[in-house]
């Protein structure tokens, strides 16, 4: 399946040259990478998209660079969907997102696990999501959640909750998805794009 990565960035060149560098290292190629910026001074930003010195002659992918008019992740997002080219499926990522080696090959196999599963997305390692105190039951409750794990579920109009990372099952349900560290499908994304407010 080909892979077309998505990362909306504004002002943050070392993180965005770390993110690049983890994509060139995944056992798992992406294609293209189209990096979409809302900086107003795109210099710092275009020489963090140069490969470093000494690790790669070039980048193993194709590296599209695209000027947004505002910042804005959904707009940005959209701007980027619009270069995807013949990819089948998207990788969002912030630009502070640096997937280990195997991360999209998982992110591959789920995804390829079964034709009915739109997206995959990773667990995010750094931000750990324990179980949620009683303030928070509380305000689930009164917001629609009828007990049990309200992990990865979308709650009301505006509550998502992230599915937590000590989940014995690798692949599970969830009503939600940020678009930080998720591979979709192609033919599972909206047809217009993101909602952009």
């Amino acid at each position: 399946m080909k892979i077309a990565a998505i990362i909306p960035t504004l002002r943050r060149p070392v993180p965005l040259a770390e993110c690049l560098r983890s994509l060139a290292s995944s056992l798992t190629p992406v294609r293209r990478v189209i990096v979409v910026d809302a900086s107003e001074d795109h210099a710092p930003v275009l020489n963090a998209t140069r490969p470093p010195e000494g690790l790669w002659s070039a980048w193993p992918f194709e590296l599209k660079f695209i000027d947004a008019p505002r910042p804005g992740s959904a707009e940005q997002r959209n701007l980027g969907l619009r270069e995807i080219g013949d990819a089948e499926a998207v990788l969002f990522l912030d630009d502070d997102a640096v997937p280990e080696p195997d991360c999209i090959g998982e992110m591959m196999a789920g995804l390829e696990s079964d034709s009915g599963v739109g997206g995959v997305a990773a667990n995010i390692v750094n931000q750990p999501v324990g179980r949620p105190g009683w303030a928070t039951r509380v305000m689930l409750r009164l917001m629609g959640a009828n007990g049990g794990d309200p992990s990865g579920k979308l709650i009301g109009p505006a509550v998502a909750i992230r599915p937590r990372g000590d989940l014995a099952e690798p692949l599970i349900d969830i009503e939600w998805a940020a678009t930080c560290g998720v591979l979709y499908r192609r033919s599972a994304l909206p047809a217009g794009g993101f909602d952009s407010f």
